[in-house]
């Protein structure tokens, strides 16, 4: 039953191996990865737009780290009167932390076994084991660890160019 499964996987792996031609092989895959990596950061941006308030997320967390950095200013100090005005706001702050939650798991609910899915294709086109060379390490990385790197790099640059605040 799971060759049943996996052969037409395997099967629109190769054709799109084959759309690539060189690009699936070193050293044009570091670069293809490095595109897949691009595609998945535009959809993932496209979804995660539509399913949340990206304002009202990023004031949530303003304010949490605001409140944040005043306990534990209010904290070092042993500032009572500080430290009780700030525990009557704290139900507001726990209140805001689960929001933001939420609105990261719904995304994540929704994209992860499509993107799953995405990678595990995209792991078969590429056919090579040297994907991209790392000279810190001095060494080839793999498709996995090449991936990581890159959606890391990539991530990181869309958050910044979207505005989305990390936690």
């Amino acid at each position: 039953m799971g060759e049943l499964l996996m052969d037409p996987l395997q099967s629109l792996a190769e054709i799109i191996r084959g759309l690539l031609g060189p690009f699936a092989y070193r050293p044009y895959a570091a670069i293809t990865v490095l595109l897949f990596c691009i595609f998945i950061q535009v959809i993932t941006a496209i979804i995660y737009r539509a399913m949340t308030d990206i304002d009202k997320l990023n004031r949530y967390q303003s304010e949490i780290m605001e409140w944040r950095s005043k306990y534990m200013k209010a904290l070092k100090s042993g500032d009572k009167k500080t430290l009780d005005r700030l525990n009557k706001r704290k139900r507001r702050i726990e209140r805001l932390q689960v929001e933001v939650f939420k609105a990261s798991m719904r995304a994540w609910v929704v994209l992860f076994f499509p993107l799953l899915a995405l990678w595990n294709l995209f792991n078969r086109v590429i056919a090579t084991s040297e994907v991209a060379y790392f000279p810190l390490l001095g060494r080839w990385l793999d498709f996995n660890s090449w991936y990581f790197i890159a959606i890391f790099a990539v991530s990181f640059i869309f958050r910044r160019f979207l505005g989305i605040k990390t936690r």
